[in-house]
């Protein structure tokens, strides 16, 4: 627990200074359901181990992204210590519909992913993101949802 501590809070330092990622402007701004969008870049890096390109719909090409929700997937990735896959970020309507999401959809926010790491089962990834604070998680044969209501 308390090397989860001391990791949540050098990320959290790398996260407000800004050192290449999304900026915030306090601690408090890490926790809020605040989301970042208009990139620059396919490839603006959004936090040390994500780029835009990973939370894009792959129907319309845009991406919401919560703060909330990168803070969580920065700790998991340094508990896993290996590369997250995400396989679905944000969802237009369209795009969500199309894939037989629910009609409230956290991927339409932004608040959600679903993604798959190499080494891991999604049971083992589930587990793991309760530790590092993801409020609904949900077990697919292939893959594991996880998000920030």
């Amino acid at each position: 627990m308390t090397r989860t501590i001391i990791i949540g809070l050098l990320f959290s330092v790398l996260f407000i200074r800004g050192c290449g990622v999304a900026r915030a402007e306090s601690p408090t701004n890490l926790y809020q359901d605040s989301s970042i969008s208009g990139y620059n870049s396919y490839n603006s890096r959004v936090a040390p181990h994500f780029v835009a390109k990973e939370f894009m719909c792959h129907h319309c090409g845009k991406a919401k992204i919560s703060r909330s929700l990168l803070y969580r997937l920065e700790l998991l990735r340094l508990k896993l210590g290996v590369p997250i896959i995400v396989t679905s970020g944000y969802r237009c309507t369209l795009h969500n519909d199309s894939v037989g999401g629910t009609k409230n959809s956290q991927h339409k926010t932004g608040k959600a992913v679903d993604v798959k790491v190499k080494g891991y089962t999604p049971e083992q990834v589930a587990n793991i993101a309760r530790l590092v604070g993801f409020s609904f998680i949900k077990v697919y044969s292939t893959q594991t949802h996880i998000d920030v209501r």
